[in-house]
């Protein structure tokens, strides 16, 4: 999958270098405590947002290195998210998710569907 692809599909397409130790630190946190299954989540978390921070600050569009499993997670989420616009009354696109795309996380629902209002003028 193109960098370009992935990052226009499922991502607000923002990243830094911030969010990128903050993954590094969940993966860390799970190394730490022993959970395999959650480190390798975390693993992967990280490996696809230092591709995205490469795509975004050099425009350099590349075959991303991302396991079909990762891919997959991302397809529930923007599912899950499309429900969630739709409910609200708001068109879905992945720029709302400046805050991650992590649906469970109350205050990064919140923040997308208070973007999305402001910018489709449902304030």
């Amino acid at each position: 999958m193109r960098a370009s692809f992935f990052c226009s599909r499922y991502t607000s397409g923002r990243y830094s270098l911030s969010d990128l130790c903050s993954e590094a630190r969940e993966l860390w946190d799970e190394l730490v405590i022993g959970n395999p299954i959650a480190a390798r989540e975390e693993f992967f978390d990280c490996l696809v947002l230092a591709q995205g921070l490469i795509h975004q600050r050099t425009g350099l569009d590349f075959t991303m290195m991302i396991p079909l499993s990762h891919v997959t997670k991302y397809e529930r989420r923007t599912r899950v998210w499309r429900a969630l616009f739709t409910q609200n009354g708001l068109a879905f696109s992945p720029k709302y998710l400046v805050g991650g795309s992590n649906f469970r996380k109350p205050h990064k629902v919140q923040q997308a569907l208070d973007l999305a209002r402001r910018d489709q003028g449902k304030v």
